[in-house]
């Protein structure tokens, strides 16, 4: 084989395709939120744009790297995020530090999760790029553990458990602080997904889906006959009307319509105004909170009607089969792993954002991914697409499965 041919590298034009469509949609609807908002969002779209290019230029750079160097470079990231996660709590807790520090650290609300870029390209926050570490540093651990270990037993998952735990409580914790609950869940489903990937006993999982739907369930039960249990179990007086003000605007938004369900049922009323193909009049609009962000479904619903809605789910359906494609097709076990947990997060964050602005799902602030407004998210995805390109690219290399080198979820399920 040539020099010229083993540098070649094999680009997934599918997944350039879906990309690029993300982007186009994304483009669109932060510029369309605008009317919704009250204001231009012009100038939002833009920059969503620039930080596309950013993206891509991640893509470029990354796809270069070695996966020695990549995971020596996850580990050194962890570190300096963990650094700076601890920065934003000394700010938040230390209140002589507020105004000297006000340029560099934004809060919202009353949470401290964000530093400001200069030059007005918008904010830094870590905890976005946590969620990606993670996965990396975590893949590390789980390979490791499963190369020494001659079978999966109750033991040795309490161990592998126990190892992970380690690496991620810590930024957990510090992210719980700030405050913020949307990005800690989306790690600990993550690392769920990557586990089961992992070829632990599927016991665990039952389980775990058993739990989840019992405190599903179980809330929503306590919240119309006993709300006085469900406030016990949230926190104090002040904390306690604060979080079940979330259970307000999700089970009776229209009870609530002009308070905790303001969100939801303003959203609600912008997806019903689009019908099939969007709305007409233009000039008659409902104000949607956060319409550029956590909220653009709704916006894309309202503009294009159910034409948009079964666009955004239908490409977000092509992605994720498309990540597990990916992942089924190479031959190495610890990328499946990577992808696996990538793959957590796309999942959980399209069903939990679609579900709560119809209803399903309770208000969490968690946005709906390469769409909604954000540079740090982009970026961390751009990271984890990035990834998904390398893996395809070694994989057309190495187009020969190896049984031993078989995902270990093949030996788990005949096991």
């Amino acid at each position: 084989m040539s020099t010229k041919e083993t540098k070649k590298f094999y680009v997934d034009y599918a997944l350039v395709a879906i990309i690029l469509l993300f982007m186009v949609l994304s483009l669109i609807a932060i510029d369309r939120s605008g009317i919704y908002l009250g204001y231009s969002t012009r100038g939002l779209a833009l920059r969503q744009g620039i930080w596309y290019v950013i993206g891509f230029v991640v893509i470029l750079v990354m796809i270069r790297l070695s996966p020695d160097i990549l995971s020596k470079i996850m580990r050194i990231a962890y570190f300096v995020l963990l650094i700076m996660l601890f920065g934003l709590l000394v700010v938040k807790y230390i209140p002589a530090l507020h105004s000297p520090l006000r340029f560099l650290i934004e809060d919202r609300n009353g949470a401290y999760a964000w530093y400001t870029i200069p030059g007005g390209l918008g904010t830094f926050q870590p905890s976005e790029f946590m969620k990606i570490v993670l996965i990396f540093v975590s893949a590390d651990i789980i390979h490791n553990h499963n190369s020494n270990r001659p079978q999966a037993t109750f033991v040795s998952d309490l161990k592998l458990f126990f190892k992970i735990a380690l690496w991620a409580v810590p930024p957990l914790l510090l992210n719980f602080l700030q405050p913020d609950t949307g990005i800690p869940i989306i790690i600990v489903v993550s690392l769920i997904f990557m586990i089961y990937v992992g070829a632990t006993k599927n016991y665990w999982f039952l389980g775990i889906l058993v739990l989840l739907v019992l405190l599903y369930f179980g809330t929503i039960y306590l919240y119309y006959n006993h709300p006085d249990i469900l406030g016990s179990f949230i926190g104090g007086t002040q904390e306690t009307q604060y979080k079940l003000g979330r259970f307000y605007g999700w089970l009776e938004y229209e009870k609530y319509a002009q308070s905790y369900g303001y969100q939801l049922y303003n959203a609600l009323i912008g997806l019903g105004m689009g019908g099939s193909t969007g709305i007409v009049d233009s000039t008659f609009v409902v104000h949607i909170a956060e319409a550029q962000n956590d909220f653009i479904f709704s916006v894309i619903g309202s503009q294009f009607g159910i034409v948009g809605t079964l666009s955004v789910v239908a490409l977000c359906v092509l992605l994720n089969v498309k990540l597990i494609y990916t992942a089924v097709m190479s031959v190495n076990t610890k990328a499946k792993y990577i992808l696996g947990g990538f793959l957590g997060i796309f999942m959980f964050q399209q069903l939990q954002n679609m579900g709560m602005l119809v209803g399903l799902m309770p208000i969490t602030g968690i946005t709906l991914p390469l769409i909604s407004s954000g540079g740090s998210s982009l970026i961390s995805y751009m990271i984890g697409l990035a990834y998904a390109f390398m893996v395809h690219d070694h994989t057309k290399k190495n187009p020969v499965y190896e049984e031993s080198k078989m995902p270990s979820i093949i030996s788990k399920k005949t096991s």
